[in-house]
């Protein structure tokens, strides 16, 4: 299929490369002239696992290309993704103006006679959608043919490119089944490849998929958050690895301890947490993290690390969605 990505952002550009991994023909757009020429040269403009890589292969098999001309975009895609930041006001509120401006744009640019599928990636409000819609009925030409459909990111950063190869779920939120049968195609190669569980609903619920997912990410950086301030409080030895972040991380936090290893990290320590699962982290032997700590428990909050064999280690294991286990755990015995 032929795909536009409106904007070469962190999830823009992922989406846009991923998208031509798997055999479609991708036209990215950003205004950034710099940003442009630095993709164009297959360089990433951010640290993303794979990404070099995957840029490079695209673009040399020519599904992939850039260019600062929306119009251009517009025309190539049959299915069109806005990818633009919503950055949050003073008061906590989304700005859409970037939003608005682009399906402006977008409106424009649509061809008569020719159907496009407009496809919300940003996260924004319930309701969007609608909005994006009025602009495109207003600003468009009264020959055009789309549908603006909803179809949320669950990207984290780190693994971005293998969460969107690798998806646990894929959420599409249209309102006819012209539009659920062009998503369904366009990610199909995903969908077998992986087995992921493909989510139609309507506009509106995937919308509201997104807030509700990004709140339990919320709820679980609060409780960490929270567990530090405790920590600080009772005078507890807090020692973080990261193998990407950690020097940045001392100039924003320069009371941390930062250990080169993992292992290292758990020196001593009450309570292993993962927060990101970086694949360093796989190759953690629980025997001997096992032999290092002071109590064997690990909150493991990215489902990252093999559950199982820090039971059989003598951990207690607590994940997200799961029940708490341990080596008594019969599964596990």
């Amino acid at each position: 299929m032929q795909v536009a990505v409106i904007g070469a952002g962190h999830v823009g550009l992922v989406t846009a490369a991923c998208l031509a991994r798997i055999g479609h023909d991708v036209v990215a757009n950003d205004d950034d002239q710099a940003k442009l020429e630095r993709l164009r040269a297959g360089r990433p403009w951010f640290h993303e696992p794979g990404l070099p890589e995957l840029l490079a292969s695209t673009i040399d098999a020519g599904r992939l290309r850039f260019t600062a001309d929306k119009g251009e975009a517009v025309r190539h895609g049959e299915v069109i993704f806005i990818c633009v930041g919503t950055p949050s006001r003073a008061d906590g509120s989304p700005n859409l103006q970037y939003l608005e401006a682009v399906a402006r744009e977008v409106a424009k640019a649509l061809p008569a006679g020719s159907f496009r599928l407009v496809c919300e990636k940003s996260t924004v409000p319930v309701q969007t959608g609608d909005r994006v819609a009025q602009v495109l009925a207003r600003e468009g030409p009264p020959q055009a043919a789309y549908e603006v459909t909803s179809n949320p990111e669950f990207l984290r950063e780190g693994s971005a490119v293998h969460d969107t190869l690798n998806p646990d779920r894929i959420v599409v939120g249209t309102d006819t089944e012209r539009g659920a049968a062009l998503l369904a195609e366009l990610y199909r190669p995903i969908v077998e490849a992986t087995g992921c569980e493909l989510l139609a609903t309507d506009r509106a619920t995937a919308e509201l998929i997104k807030h509700a997912s990004n709140a339990f990410l919320a709820t679980k950086i609060s409780f960490i958050n929270t567990v530090a301030a405790i920590c600080e409080r009772s005078g507890a030895e807090e020692v973080a690895y990261d193998p990407v972040a950690g020097d940045q991380a001392v100039d924003l936090l320069p009371e941390m301890k930062l250990a080169p290893e993992p292992l290292d990290a758990v020196e001593g320590a009450h309570a292993l947490v993962v927060m990101t699962g970086w694949p360093e982290l796989g190759e953690l032997d629980p025997v001997v993290a096992r032999e290092r700590m002071a109590y064997p428990i690990l909150v493991d909050a990215r489902n990252a690390l093999d559950a199982e064999a820090f039971g059989r280690a003598g951990f207690t294991v607590i994940e997200v969605g799961r029940p708490v286990r341990n080596a008594l755990t019969p599964a596990w015995r």
